[in-house]
């Protein structure tokens, strides 16, 4: 697992990636608390949230386009620079207007449009660089480097509020992004060619027959993703409701406050850099049965997880069971997302991935919705143990899915 870190590129598209999520961490944990701590309204600070969610949906097609019709490489540099410029820029209108809110949102908006060509293209751009059997190494690597920085982050941002305040964080902020700038610089990549060309001879009934047959072979070669995309949703979505029935569960059922809230998000992160680890070890290559077999126990223990989580009212056996959590829901999304690397063509991967990415950002954007009215008439508890119900029916539908669509490597 570790020799990949030490291959020139994939160290390089590492390091990249993690700089860029960490500064993205820091900024919206110490944003929404500064936006919060300004207006004190929940509303307020929940559209900060939205506004960064609704852009995946919005552009993923565009960004999955894109990254399948030019160099991936070139878009992460454009796409990086891109926001460095844009955080300097917010950097100097919170100069100008320390209370200006409306930047915020902008900034939130416009930066995660352009994150998802970035995240697009690094997940289309993995398989280029590194050898389908290392694949699953290498997102157990990215998911090792999201844990560490889902603990860090935290203290971090408030350490950095609480000594430099909002400027101080949107200028660090951009320093990382020009740091990951520089990482993808040092990349050298083969050209990525284009997906689609220009008919030679410009008839226009040969222009459309062979426009047909590329659509017909677009969608052949993405049936294997429907249901991968399914069991995607189903993670998303619950993460959805958990970003808000968590809260509620651990003031109104387990009488605990923010410190124990922390505690919770920490164990959850610390599960799934377990399995990380040990999923990084595991075989690259595995059969079909193997590879659902696996999917399908996650999806299983991680509804076990969560059943117990509701059913038992005590802080320890909730944190063990949340570490739990963690590490099951990682195994699935490590696994969903390495066999859409490994299965899908590469002209076509940047399309499907970004896919992907807007059925997930739609999915968890809905659960946020159902789980805010839902708690109006329904407790937390109850609303636990329907997403433990739903993680056991992925785990059904896990055998069915992945079977219907024959999926064979290519």
């Amino acid at each position: 697992m570790l020799t990949l870190l030490i291959q020139r590129n994939f160290g390089l598209l590492w390091i990249a990636h993690t700089f860029s999520i960490l500064g993205d961490y820091v900024f919206f944990i110490a944003i929404t608390f500064w936006v919060y701590e300004q207006t004190g309204s929940a509303a307020a600070t929940g559209a900060v949230l939205i506004a960064s969610a609704v852009p995946g949906i919005l552009f993923a097609p565009l960004a999955g386009i894109c990254v399948d019709r030019w160099s991936r490489r070139a878009i992460m540099l454009v796409a990086e620079g891109a926001r460095a410029v844009l955080f300097l820029a917010l950097f100097g209108v919170i100069i100008a207007q320390p209370h200006a809110l409306w930047s915020i949102y902008v900034v939130g908006f416009v930066q995660s449009a352009i994150a998802t060509f970035f995240w697009s293209a690094r997940g289309a751009l993995l398989p280029q660089i590194i050898e389908p059997p290392t694949l699953l190494a290498g997102n157990a690597l990215y998911m090792v480097s999201d844990c560490a920085v889902r603990i860090i982050a935290p203290s971090l941002s408030t350490l950095f509020l609480l000594t430099w305040g909002p400027a101080g964080i949107v200028l660090i902020n951009a320093v990382t992004f020009v740091l990951s700038v520089g990482c993808i610089c040092l990349l050298s990549t083969a050209h990525h060619p284009r997906s689609e060309e220009s008919p030679a001879a410009p008839q226009i009934t040969e222009a459309v027959v062979k426009r047909g047959q590329r659509m017909q072979a677009i969608l052949t070669a993405t049936r294997p993703a429907h249901g991968l995309f399914i069991l995607g949703s189903i993670i998303a979505y619950t993460a959805g409701t958990l970003n808000i029935i968590i809260p509620v569960f651990v003031r109104a059922t387990l009488s605990a406050g923010p410190l124990a809230f922390g505690w919770l998000l920490t164990a959850q992160a610390i599960g799934e850099g377990i399995m990380s680890v040990l999923l990084g070890r595991a075989p690259g290559r595995r059969g079909r049965v193997a590879v659902t077999r696996s999917i399908s126990v996650c999806l299983a223990g991680g509804g076990c997880a969560l059943m117990l989580i509701a059913t038992i009212h005590a802080l320890l056996p909730v944190l063990l069971s949340n570490l739990l959590f963690g590490a099951m829901t990682a195994g699935v999304t490590i696994r969903v997302l390495t066999l859409l690397q490994q299965r899908i063509p590469n002209r076509v991967l940047g399309r499907v991935l970004a896919t992907s990415s807007a059925m997930q950002s739609l999915a968890q954007v809905t659960g946020m919705a159902v789980a805010s009215i839902a708690l109006a008439h329904i407790s937390a508890t109850w609303l636990i143990l329907s997403n433990g119900g739903l993680y056991l029916l992925g785990s059904g539908l896990a055998w069915l899915l992945i079977g219907i669509n024959d999926i064979h490597n290519v």
